[in-house]
C-alpha cells in the first residue's frame, strides 16, 4: 500500500517536501524556525484549505517551544518538527467515523443485496471508479456483484460500465435511450456476450427523432428484479448477487432538479429493499482541490454520504485536500485512486498517506515515532 502511494502521490510529496523542508536532497538545510515560516504557505499550496491550514499551524506553534527545548541541534529539531507535523496530521483522521472500520461495516447488511450508491459530479472519474470497485469486490472480497447503470443522462456512462462488466464478467443492468416511437426495455450485459450483442437492443433511429428520458428509478427496479430472478434460478447454489452498485448521473451540485432526482434514486432503493441504500459514497477529484469539499457539502444535504473516494491523486500536487476533507467534512475517506489500472484503487490508510506526503520513512529514524504517542 505504502509503495503504491509513494508513486501515486509523487507530485503532492514533492510539493510538501520542497515547500516545507527545502527538498529531500536540498543542499541547504533549513532550521526549525524557517520550516515553521514555510509551513502555512506549503499547506495552502497543496490545497489543504484555510480552516485546516490554520488548525495545523496553530497546533504546531502551540507545541514547538517545548519541542525546541529538547532538540540537540538544528538537525534534531527539524526531525522532531517533522514528527510533530505528522502527528497533528494523523489526528485529523482520528474521528469516530474514520476509526470504525467503515468499509467492512457499510457493505454488510442483514438484507440482501447490500446496496451501494455512488454519487459525484461529471468528470471526477465516478463511472471508472465504479468499474474498479466492482473488480475489487469480486476478486478480492469474493462478492457477487451486479451494477445498476442508473446514469441515464449520459449514454457513454452506460457503455463504459458495460465494457467493465464484459471485461470482469459482472452483470450490468441498463436501459438504452430509444425514440419516443419505440419502447425501452432493460438489458443485461455480461462478459460472455459479444460487443454486438451488448448493444443489440439499441434502436437505430434518425438523430432528429425525440428521445424519451429513461427514469433511473426504473433501472434500479430492474436491477432488483434481476437479483430476484437469480435467486429463483439457483436457490440452492446461492449465485444471486449480494452487492449491488448503483451508478448515478454526474450532477452539478447547483442543479436543483438533478439533486432532487438523486433523492428519488435513493428512495427507489429503499422502496425495493428496506434500509437501502446501505452506503452512499461520493467520488471527489483531487485535481480541483477545495472545490471538491464544496461539492461534497451540497451532496450531504440531499443524501446521507457515508464515505469518500478521492480520485486522480497521481495527476495532482493538491493531494493535501484529503487533509481538508477529513477535517472539514468528518466523513470517512475509504479509497484513493492513484492510477488508471483496476488495481490502482487502493483502500485509504491515513498513516501511509501522511508518511508518503511528508516523505517520512526516508527522512526519519524509527526512534522519532515515539514523539507521536506523546
Amino acid at each position: 500500500m505504502f509503495r503504491g502511494l509513494v508513486s501515486g502521490l509523487k507530485k503532492t510529496t514533492q510539493s510538501f517536501v520542497e515547500n516545507i523542508f527545502g527538498g529531500s536532497s536540498s543542499q541547504t538545510k533549513l532550521t526549525a524556525e524557517q520550516i515553521i515560516a514555510n509551513l502555512e504557505n506549503a499547506l495552502y499550496r497543496s490545497d489543504v484549505g484555510v480552516t485546516t491550514t490554520k488548525h495545523l499551524v496553530s497546533q504546531v506553534n502551540a507545541k514547538r517551544d517545548e519541542l525546541m527545548k529538547s532538540a540537540i541541534d538544528d538537525s534534531d529539531a527539524v526531525q522532531k518538527l517533522r514528527t510533530l507535523l505528522r502527528s497533528e496530521m494523523l489526528r485529523l483522521f482520528q474521528t469516530p467515523a474514520q476509526k470504525r472500520a467503515p468499509i467492512i461495516r457499510q457493505l454488510q447488511s442483514k438484507h440482501q443485496p447490500t446496496v451501494l450508491m455512488v454519487v459525484g459530479v461529471n468528470g471526477v472519474g465516478k463511472t471508472t471508479t465504479i468499474g474498479k470497485l466492482a473488480y475489487l469486490y469480486k476478486n478480492q472480497h469474493k462478492r457477487k456483484i451486479v451494477v445498476a447503470a442508473a446514469d441515464t443522462v449520459r449514454a457513454a456512462a452506460v457503455e463504459q460500465l458495460e465494457i467493465w462488466g464484459q471485461r470482469n464478467e459482472i452483470p450490468v443492468i441498463a436501459r438504452h435511450a430509444q425514440s419516443s416511437s419505440s419502447s425501452s426495455s432493460p438489458s443485461t450485459s455480461h462478459a460472455s456476450k459479444s460487443k454486438a450483442h451488448l448493444h443489440a437492443d439499441k434502436s437505430s433511429v434518425n438523430i432528429r427523432q425525440v428521445y424519451e428520458k429513461i427514469s433511473p428509478e426504473v433501472v434500479v427496479h430492474d436491477a432488483f428484479q434481476y437479483v430476484i430472478q437469480q435467486k429463483k434460478l439457483s436457490p440452492e447454489e446461492n449465485n444471486a448477487p449480494d452487492l449491488m452498485i448503483v451508478d448515478t448521473a454526474g450532477r452539478l451540485q447547483t442543479n436543483q432538479s438533478s439533486m432532487d432526482e438523486l433523492q428519488r434514486i435513493s428512495g427507489a432503493c429503499s422502496k425495493a429493499r428496506r434500509g437501502a441504500p446501505d452506503a452512499v459514497w461520493i467520488v471527489l477529484d483531487a485535481t480541483i482541490g477545495q472545490n471538491s469539499i464544496d461539492q461534497a457539502k451540497e451532496f450531504t444535504k440531499r443524501v446521507q454520504v457515508s464515505g469518500v473516494i478521492m480520485t486522480k491523486l497521481d495527476g495532482s500536487a493538491r493531494g493535501g485536500v484529503i487533509l481538508g476533507v477529513a477535517h472539514t467534512l468528518k466523513i470517512p475517506i475509504l479509497y484513493v485512486g492513484v492510477g488508471e489500472k483496476s488495481e490502482d484503487l487502493r483502500e485509504f490508510e491515513a498513516e501511509a498517506f501522511v508518511d508518503s506526503i511528508l516523505d517520512y520513512h526516508t527522512n526519519t529514524t524509527a526512534e522519532t515515532t515515539e514523539e507521536e504517542s506523546n
